[in-house]
Order: C-alpha cells, then sequence, then structure tokens
C-alpha cells in the first residue's frame, strides 16, 4: 500500500480543486448522522409560535390545570397503542393549553416521557421561543434530555440573531451538551460549514466529535471543494486529519476515482485506508467495474487488497455477474475471494 500511494502534496491538491470543480456537483451520500437529524424532524410537532417577544413570568401552574393536563397525558399514553384517531384529539387539546405564560412551567411540569412527546416537544419548542437560553440551559440540566429535544434547541439558538457569541459555551457542561452541539453543527453543515466547525471544536475530543466534522467536512467538499481542502490541510493533529482525508477521498471518489486515490496516499492508518479504499473500489466499480478491478488488483497481498478487491466484486456482481466471474477466475485467490462474499454470491457461482 506504501509503495502505491501516490504522494500527497499541495500540487496534487490543486489539481484536485481544478478537476473538482469541472465535474458535476457531488451528490452528498447520507451519513448516518445526517439520516437520524432527517428522522428528527418529521418527528417534531409544530405547535402555535408565540405571539410576541415581551410576555409576561412564567405563572406557576395551578392545580386545576395541572390535573388536566394528567388526565389528558393519561389519556395519551394509553391511545398510543389502542386509537390513532383518540390520540390526535388528545394532542389538540394539549396543544390548546399552551399558552406564552405557561409553557416554560408546563415542560417543567412533564415527567421525562411526557417531555418526550409530540406535545412535550410542543411545549418545549414554544418556551425556547420565548426564552431560549433560559430553556436550553435548563434542559442541558436534565439527564433525560433527547436528541430531540437537542435540534428543536439547536434550531432556536441557530436561528436567535440577538444570541451572544458565547451563548453555547455558557450553556452547562452536560453529556446532552455533546449531542447538541454535534446536532447544531450537523443542522448548518450545508449552509454554514465553517459555523459548524467552530460548534464541533467545542465539543470534546473524541469519536462523536470526529464523527461530526467527518459529516461537516463531506458537505463542504460537495459544496466547494477549494475551501474543504484548505481546511483539511491545515489540520495539524493526524488522528484528525485522516479521517477527514478520507471523507474527501469518498466524496471525491463519486465522480472522479482516480483522484480519490491521490488522497488515498495521505491516509498512513491502516485501518482507514483500508476503510475507506473498500470505499473507493466500491465507487468506481458501480461506474467502470473493470478499471476498479485492475486498480484492485495492484496492491499487495494484505488486507487493504482484500478488502478492494471483495468491494468491486459484490458490485460488479450485482451488475453483470458473468463479467465478474470471469476476471475472478483469473485470480490466484479466487476461492479465498468467494469465501469472503456473501454466501448468496457463491451460491450462483461455480467454485470448482
Amino acid at each position: 500500500m506504501k509503495r502505491l500511494a501516490v504522494i500527497f502534496s499541495l500540487g496534487l491538491v490543486t489539481a484536485f480543486i481544478g478537476r473538482a470543480l469541472r465535474v458535476p456537483e457531488i451528490a452528498p451520500t447520507p451519513i448516518s448522522a445526517r439520516r437520524a437529524s432527517a428522522n428528527l424532524t418529521r418527528a417534531i410537532p409544530r405547535s402555535v409560535p408565540p405571539t410576541r417577544a415581551e410576555f409576561a413570568p412564567p405563572a406557576a401552574l395551578s392545580p386545576s390545570l395541572r390535573q388536566t393536563l394528567r388526565i389528558l397525558l393519561a389519556r395519551w399514553n394509553t391511545a398510543q397503542t389502542e386509537d390513532d384517531d383518540e390520540r390526535g384529539e388528545v394532542q389538540r387539546e394539549l396543544i390548546a393549553l399552551l399558552a406564552d405564560d405557561n409553557a416554560a412551567e408546563i415542560a417543567r411540569f412533564l415527567s421525562p416521557e411526557d417531555r418526550a412527546s409530540p406535545f412535550g416537544l410542543a411545549a418545549l419548542e414554544r418556551w425556547l421561543g420565548l426564552d431560549t437560553f433560559a430553556a436550553a440551559s435548563w434542559l442541558a440540566e436534565q439527564p433525560s434530555a433527547t436528541e430531540s429535544q437537542a435540534l428543536l434547541v439547536a434550531r432556536a439558538l441557530l436561528h436567535n440573531p440577538s444570541a451572544p457569541p458565547d451563548t453555547w459555551d455558557r450553556l452547562p457542561d452536560s453529556p446532552w451538551k455533546q449531542v447538541l452541539l454535534a446536532t447544531a453543527g450537523r443542522e448548518i453543515a450545508d449552509t454554514d460549514p465553517a459555523s459548524g466547525i467552530a460548534l464541533a471544536e467545542r465539543m470534546a475530543p473524541g469519536a462523536a466529535r470526529t464523527d461530526t466534522l467527518q459529516t461537516i467536512a463531506y458537505a463542504w467538499i460537495s459544496r466547494d471543494p477549494r475551501a474543504a481542502a484548505r481546511w483539511i490541510l491545515s489540520l495539524e493533529e493526524p488522528a484528525l486529519r485522516e479521517p477527514l482525508v478520507a471523507v474527501a477521498a469518498k466524496a471525491i471518489a463519486i465522480t472522479d476515482p482516480e483522484l480519490a486515490i491521490t488522497w488515498l496516499g495521505a491516509v498512513k492508518s491502516e485501518t482507514i485506508a483500508r476503510e475507506t479504499t473498500a470505499s473507493v473500489a466500491e465507487l468506481w466499480a458501480s461506474r467502470a467495474p473493470a478499471e476498479a478491478a485492475a486498480w484492485a488488483e495492484q496492491f499487495p497481498a494484505t488486507e487493504t487488497r482484500d478488502a478492494a478487491i471483495d468491494a468491486v466484486a459484490r458490485q460488479w456482481f450485482q451488475t453483470d455477474q458473468v463479467a465478474a466471474d470471469a476476471w475472478l477466475s483469473g485470480l490466484p485467490d479466487r476461492e479465498r475471494v468467494l469465501a469472503r462474499l456473501h454466501p448468496a454470491v457463491v451460491a450462483t457461482t461455480d467454485v470448482d
């Protein structure tokens, strides 16, 4: 792998920038974190927005309102598994109880389970619209805070023009705050990657922070490869730079697999190189399987070669089983490759 790796230099990156700007826009590949964010978006209900910026201080909930909430929430929890129409009616009755002067107290009054319900999210959204920082700070201290709530808070803070620059730093530190920062960073990855990176860099070092930066890097490479390349090259920490280089290679491979190989030369970690090589090989094989196969064969006998060969084989078998089998027939390790593939592939192939 080391002999085959192309030297990663500013000259090659400049070539990448020039070529990348001439190809069609890269279609973003869904990343698990972004997919989860999209799912959360669909789950969040819309409540009646605040009617004014100035509002009365939160009032303690009256005994009658508390009792009404308990009754309706009990009906909601029962209706979840019994009657969708009843559930919809209960939710409408609950939403009707929300007002500017009680949203905060209702959010505090709800149990963690009810706070995670559509009504609980609506109450939180109402509170966030009235006093964003107070609602966010209170939620950051709750051990039961969820990703759905993080998405609501992230959007409220991101779209609050009056929020001071240090708002994120002033929030209480907690595991959920890490989720909030990651969610906010992903939320603006497409529109403002530089700000998304600034949010991710506030996270504690670790896998979650790296994953968030990778998500943002992929979006940035897709939209502005020149700026994204400059940022990636500016990173001095190899443990962070290499995963981002790997993401760049995957993004580039969608439209220019040969150029993606250039980026692979900068990856020194065997684990990252193996996984990224397999991804590039699969993307290349979806467009030009014979060329991808020839490239994969050039690797020395290592786990990286196995990963590349397997990726090409799996992709090629899906589109042209006869051609893929003919290629495998010329490999000295054909039987081992077949043994590593999915049983469904092996079952349709003569290994004798």
